[in-house]
């Protein structure tokens, strides 16, 4: 029988296409999340889905009775840190478990940027629980293309200049997941995950053209200019937050690294940005 896996925070990006693939692979999965509403976006086979409240340990435990592997995928805001110490304790309180915990590229050693230094701090605390465990980091989302980052009347704002960036699909991400949650040799280690090229936003731009056929531009943006606009649109404050620290380090050359991960992994080279253009094309 396969071990059941705990996928906390099942909704987002990531964790809602791993979810996806775990189900095709037809293994066990209880897919946490916290409003009926990201619930009912979640119906699959072999998936059992369960409500949760991140800040209640007590209420967590019945959760890892019968799981022995758990993705944890928290929102990136002040609550983080504490939400991740609260599921560690109860974690522990069960048998044995491998963590595989969704991280950020952007923590570093010289990191400023306070929602990095708070995942900086939840990769120590997942280290040193005694348990196995994995992180992964993650480069910027192609799929942030048909979301915060989409274009707005053919225009394509950034604050990246004429930096590169080593975008990669959240789908590819998922795959990584998958396999470490679903094999061996991966206890131990961190995994920065990114796209086979590193690319220009002005390149971008023309990637999403070909693949829209609109007439789509960059226009290099002013970081607090770019604020104001998602605030206006109505993004929660703690999301901004940590948009706006990847594209600053996007703008200061933090994230063109090529790394292969991917290829090691999944034995395959990651997704070109082009392949996914055309998948999103209709969301774009």
């Amino acid at each position: 029988m396969n071990d059941k896996i705990l996928v906390i925070g099942a909704s987002g990006p990531i964790a809602s296409e791993l979810v996806s693939q775990l189900s095709q692979a037809q293994m066990p999965v209880l897919a946490a999340v916290q409003t009926q509403e990201e619930a009912d976006q979640i119906r699959l086979p072999n998936v059992e889905l369960t409500q949760i409240s991140y800040d209640l340990p007590d209420a967590l435990l019945g959760n890892f009775a019968d799981v022995s592997k758990i993705f944890l995928a928290l929102p990136v805001q002040e609550t983080h840190l504490s939400s991740a110490r609260k599921i560690l304790e109860a974690a522990r309180k069960g048998k044995r478990k491998h963590f595989v915990y969704l991280s950020s590229f952007l923590v570093h050693p010289t990191q400023k940027n306070p929602l990095a230094r708070i995942q900086d701090e939840v990769e120590k605390l997942i280290m040193t629980s005694g348990m196995p465990y994995t992180v992964l980091r993650p480069r910027v989302l192609m799929q942030s293309f048909t979301d915060h980052a989409k274009p707005v009347n053919g225009r394509l704002m950034l604050p990246y200049g004429k930096s590169r960036v080593s975008f990669v699909d959240a789908r590819d991400v998922a795959c990584v997941a998958a396999e470490v949650l679903t094999s061996s040799g991966h206890e131990g280690k961190i995994y920065h995950i990114t796209g086979g090229e590193a690319l220009t936003a002005k390149e971008v731009a023309s990637h999403l053209s070909r693949a829209t056929g609109k007439v789509i531009s960059y226009h290099d943006t002013d970081a607090e200019k770019l604020r104001q606009f998602l605030f206006a649109a109505n993004h929660p404050k703690w999301r901004i937050d940590d948009w706006m620290g990847q594209h600053t380090a996007c703008r200061d050359g933090l994230a063109s690294s090529i790394t292969g991960v991917i290829q090691h992994v999944l034995g395959r080279k990651p997704i070109h940005f082009d392949h996914f253009a055309k998948d999103y094309a209709a969301q774009i």
